[in-house]
């Protein structure tokens, strides 16, 4: 799959999980907050929980579309 593809149903899947988006941004605002190195663990469970939203959404559109 091409990058540009990805973007297109990364958006489209957007329209089906819009509450996936808004915790992926509240994620991303928690891990702008926590940049200094005592927070390193924090930080990357904010950045697996990103990941598995992003995992999910993916799998979840997979399944509507086969």
């Amino acid at each position: 799959m091409s990058k540009g593809n990805q973007f297109s149903f990364y958006g489209l899947a957007l329209t089906f999980f819009p509450p996936l988006d808004i915790a992926n941004k509240h994620n991303l605002q928690q891990l702008m907050a926590a940049t200094n190195t005592s927070n390193i663990k924090r930080v990357n469970m904010q950045i697996q929980k990103l990941l598995n939203n992003l995992n999910q959404m993916s799998r979840s559109f997979l399944f509507f579309t086969k």
